[in-house]
């Protein structure tokens, strides 16, 4: 595969890169087989949340220093059952920004976010490439 720019063959990312995605509060299987109220990813759980990145080669991983987290920001999801006597919990669509230093790092390689849980647990593991 050849990526291009005009007509300069591109091989590498640029300097950095703007990466922005969106978290939706979706239970896992666990939460829909254990009885009681669910959990709900709320503003507190957020801010302990751990997000690291990683460029990936083969089986490689290259932890990503020197990022910055450009925005964060929360909007309601309104509920899908109005006409609920009862109180539900609110829910949030979360938006997250970040720069990604990408200097030198090749077309080919794999940009993976692992999310932790305050104590080291794995959370979410997303992997992107072009």
């Amino acid at each position: 595969m050849e990526y291009r720019s005009g007509q300069k063959v591109v091989t590498e990312f640029p300097e950095e890169l703007q990466v922005s995605f969106i978290m939706f509060d979706i239970p896992c299987k666990s939460q829909t087989l254990e009885p009681g109220p669910r959990k709900y990813l709320t503003q507190e759980i957020m801010k302990t949340l751990r997000f690291s990145f990683y460029w990936k080669r083969g089986i490689e991983l290259r932890h990503i220093d020197n990022l910055k987290r450009a925005a964060a920001t929360a909007e309601p999801v309104e509920p899908y059952n109005t006409e609920s006597k009862e109180e539900l919990p609110k829910r949030f669509r979360w938006f997250l920004d970040f720069t990604i230093p990408s200097t030198g790092v090749p077309l080919a390689d794999r940009l993976v976010l692992i999310i932790r849980t305050p104590d080291g647990r794995k959370a979410a593991r997303v992997a992107a490439r072009l």
